[in-house]
């Protein structure tokens, strides 16, 4: 596929970016890292939070504040954070927390939302009534808006947006009653329309403020559950119906048509799902919902292991879709290791017999994604040291360049 360019630079861009997490709840400094450290890739539109009270570390936590609770969530991909009903232990702190549903609910003009011990719900409320958690989330939208436009002035590239994909979305979102929202032909229908609509809206206001529309990224964790029925309901002890395949790359395609036609998908995988007894590739997937670029994570094991995986995203490139590989959580954790992860991509690229310039078309993310699989209302996040975030974007940019001048 054609490779986009920098100006009048007749070299590719570098295709790097990063999740946008930055521990703490200042966009601003947020911002100026991400202007800093990737002005020749894709900037992340940060991903801060607000403080929110908790009772203790939440049910399948790891904790914050320590060293080893900051590598355990990154090494599984992420915030921890609590499922439905979760509880936490008794002492009254407050703790830094992204809602990423949230933010998704509150691009959602026309629709109110409350925040509940099981996460987040649809309410009755009439057109135009927001509840507090959203007003919240929505300043905190303001507010990231206004530290891009200050820092990115004079910035002529574009932004990468990350959000929850639509369906992430509904997976994590109850009625009024508290039935899943999933479960609701009806409902699905609504939000997906008002989400994208919303979407549309705030992209809007970035191209109004920095002169680009951002680039999106849309994250789907769960699609494969979805298909196959697996999505337990809310007792536990029953799954949802699956989503028939062809409802959920509709829903997909009208997304995309209003995020725009380069939107990236990010999935768990590049592999197969198995619906109603046939083997359907998830490149095939992708493709009937209008996908042109996928995010996976970076495949991992020993250098025999890797190379199935690295076949489906080489398999991809080479069919036209644009790929990215998504670093473990945990790789800006340590400093020097540029080299160590140029390998890691590079590596089983030649092995495979790829045109080693090829490889310039490969995107990089690093950082912790904002929406992880089986999370629901806002996430306590870690680690909580500010210089996370910055070492994230560093890391993006120094490996994308890394890839483009051993590989141009």
């Amino acid at each position: 596929m054609g490779e986009e360019l920098i100006g009048g630079d007749d070299r590719p861009e570098i295709l790097a970016s990063s999740s946008g997490l930055w521990p703490g709840e200042d966009p601003r400094q947020a911002a100026s890292g991400a202007f800093a450290a990737l002005a020749m890739g894709y900037p992340p539109v940060p991903w801060t939070g607000v403080a929110r009270e908790v009772r203790g570390t939440p049910r399948g936590g790891t904790g914050t504040g320590t060293a080893a609770g900051t590598r355990a969530a990154a090494e599984t991909g992420g915030a921890t954070g609590s499922g439905p009903g979760s509880r936490g232990a008794d002492s009254g702190s407050s703790a830094w927390m992204i809602d990423p549903i949230g933010t998704a609910l509150a691009l959602c003009d026309g629709l109110s939302a409350d925040l509940g011990s099981f996460g987040w719900r649809l309410t009755l409320s009439s057109q135009g009534s927001r509840d507090r958690d959203l007003a919240r989330v929505e300043s905190l939208l303001a507010r990231t808006l206004e530290a891009c436009e200050e820092y990115g002035t004079g910035f002529d590239g574009r932004t990468m947006l990350t959000l929850p994909g639509p369906w992430a979305l509904l997976r994590r979102l109850g009625l009024p009653g508290g039935n899943p929202a999933l479960a609701d032909a009806g409902a699905r229908r609504d939000v997906v329309q008002a989400y994208a609509l919303g979407a549309s809206a705030l992209l809007d206001r970035y191209e109004r403020a920095l002169g680009t529309r951002p680039r999106v990224r849309l994250v789907e964790p769960d699609l494969d559950e979805l298909l196959t029925g697996r999505v337990p309901t809310v007792s536990g002890y029953r799954a949802l119906p699956a989503v028939p395949d062809a409802q959920v790359t509709a829903a997909l395609r009208s997304f995309i048509g209003r995020t725009g036609e380069d939107t990236i998908l990010t999935l768990p995988g590049l592999s197969t799902v198995t619906i109603r007894g046939k083997a359907i590739a998830h490149a095939s997937l992708a493709a009937d919902a209008g996908v042109t670029a996928l995010a996976v994570p970076l495949p991992a094991g020993d250098a025999e292991a890797v190379l199935r995986p690295w076949e489906a995203i080489a398999g991809a490139h080479e069919s036209g879709t644009q790929m990215w590989v998504r670093l473990p959580a945990s790789a800006g954790l340590r400093a020097g290791r540029v080299r160590t992860w140029l390998e890691a991509v590079s590596v089983p690229w030649h092995r495979l017999g790829m045109n080693p310039h090829d490889l310039t078309g490969v995107g990089v993310l690093t950082g912790i994604e904002p929406v992880a699989a089986g999370r629901f209302g806002p996430v306590r996040a870690v680690p909580d040291d500010p210089g996370y975030g910055a070492a994230q974007f560093a890391l993006a940019a120094h490996l994308g360049q890394a890839v483009r001048e051993e590989h141009e």
